[in-house]
C-alpha cells in the first residue's frame, strides 16, 4: 500500500515538471514571437520615417526653385549628412549648410567654391548666424565694415553695399583707390567672434563701388574682437594729466583695444592713466593720440599692457589699416 502511494506520488511530481517544461517553451516561443513582430514594426516604422522624410526633402528641393544644376549641388552636398532623415536641414539650416560646406572645401575639390557660394545665394544663407564668425563672403551683413588689401598696397576700408547671386559690391572709402579686374584681394572683416578674412577676386571697378567675386571657407585670424599684432614703433607716454612727464618709448603690439609698449627706467606702474602719442608715417601730419589705462606691468616692470579707453570706430579703423599693411 505504501508503494502504491509513492509510485503516485512520484507520478504527480514528474507531470508537474514536465507540464512547467512546456510552459516555459510557451512562454520562450511567445517572447520570440513578440521580438520578431516588434523588430518588423520597428523596421517597418523606420521605413515609413525614412520615406516621409525623403518625401519632405523632395518637397523642399522643388520649392527652392533652384536650377538643375544647383539641385545636383544639393544631392552632394546632402550625401554628407549621415542621417538620412536629416538631409532636408541642408535646405532649411544656414549651421547644417556651413558645416556641411566647411567639409567639403577640406575633403572634395570636385566641387567648386564658386557654386556653393552660388546655391547659398539662392538658399538665402547670407548674414552669419549670431555669435558666430561668417563662414562666406555672402555672411557678411550689408553696413559692414571691411578692410581690402592688394598686395604691397595700403589697405584700403570699405561698406559691404549690397550681394549678389555671383558677387557682392563694396563702396570705397573717398580716395584714389584703383583696383583692376581679375586682381586679387583679401578681405578682413571683425565682428564679436573675432577677426575673419577671406580671398576673392575684383571683377570690376564704377567709381567707388567695386564689385568682388564672393568667397568660400574664410579663415579666423585671430579669436578675440580687436585684433593685434607685433608693432615696432616709436611712441611717447605720458601720464594723462602731467603732459610735461613724457618719456620716448617703442610698441611691442598693439591692436583695436589695447597696445604692449616698453617701459623705460620702470616709469610707470599698473592703473596709471597715460596717453600714447605716435606718428606712423613720421611726417608729422597724421599723428595719432590714444587713451589708456595700464592694466598690468610684466618682465619685471619692464613692459606696460595698457588697456584703451573709448575709442570712435573712425579712429579704431585707422588702427586696423595701419595693422593691415604689410
Amino acid at each position: 500500500m505504501e508503494q502504491y502511494a509513492l509510485a503516485g506520488l512520484a507520478s504527480g511530481f514528474s507531470t508537474s515538471l514536465l507540464e512547467i517544461v512546456v510552459f516555459f517553451l510557451i512562454v520562450l516561443v511567445a517572447l520570440v514571437l513578440w521580438i520578431g513582430v516588434s523588430l518588423h514594426r520597428a523596421r517597418l516604422e523606420k521605413r515609413n520615417r525614412d520615406s516621409q522624410a525623403e518625401a519632405y526633402y523632395r518637397q523642399l528641393l522643388e520649392s527652392r526653385g533652384l536650377s538643375e544644376s544647383e539641385k545636383e549641388l544639393v544631392h552632394s552636398m546632402a550625401e554628407y549628412i549621415r542621417n538620412p532623415r536629416e538631409r532636408y536641414l541642408i535646405l532649411q539650416d544656414q549651421r547644417m549648410f556651413n558645416q556641411v560646406a566647411t567639409t567639403i572645401l577640406e575633403n572634395d575639390s570636385s566641387l567648386s567654391r564658386a557654386s556653393i557660394s552660388a546655391l547659398r545665394m539662392s538658399l538665402g544663407f547670407t548674414g552669419a548666424p549670431t555669435g558666430q564668425g561668417p563662414h562666406a563672403t555672402a555672411e557678411l551683413p550689408s553696413g559692414a565694415i571691411v578692410q581690402l588689401q592688394r598686395g604691397s598696397h595700403e589697405a584700403v576700408r570699405a561698406t559691404v553695399h549690397r550681394h549678389e547671386k555671383s558677387s557682392f559690391r563694396v563702396k570705397l572709402d573717398p580716395g584714389d583707390h584703383r583696383f583692376l579686374a581679375g586682381q586679387p584681394v583679401r578681405i578682413s572683416f571683425r565682428n564679436e567672434a573675432g577677426i575673419f578674412y577671406f580671398h576673392s577676386t575684383v571683377f570690376g571697378q564704377t567709381g567707388e563701388e567695386l564689385e568682388l567675386s564672393h568667397s568660400e571657407g574664410g579663415s579666423r585670424l585671430q579669436r578675440r574682437q580687436h585684433f593685434r599684432r607685433t608693432f615696432l614703433l616709436p611712441v611717447t607716454v605720458s601720464p594723462r594729466h602731467d603732459p610735461e612727464g613724457s618719456i620716448k618709448s617703442e610698441f611691442r603690439e598693439l591692436g583695436g583695444n589695447g597696445a604692449t609698449v616698453l617701459n623705460p627706467e620702470r616709469r610707470f606702474t599698473a592703473e596709471e592713466e597715460v596717453e600714447l602719442t605716435f606718428d606712423p608715417e613720421g611726417n608729422g601730419e597724421n599723428t595719432i593720440s590714444l587713451m589708456g589705462t595700464i592694466a598690468r606691468t610684466s618682465e619685471e616692470d619692464s613692459l606696460l599692457h595698457i588697456r584703451f579707453f573709448y575709442m570712435p570706430e573712425s579712429e579704431r579703423d585707422r588702427i586696423y589699416r595701419l595693422l593691415f599693411n604689410p
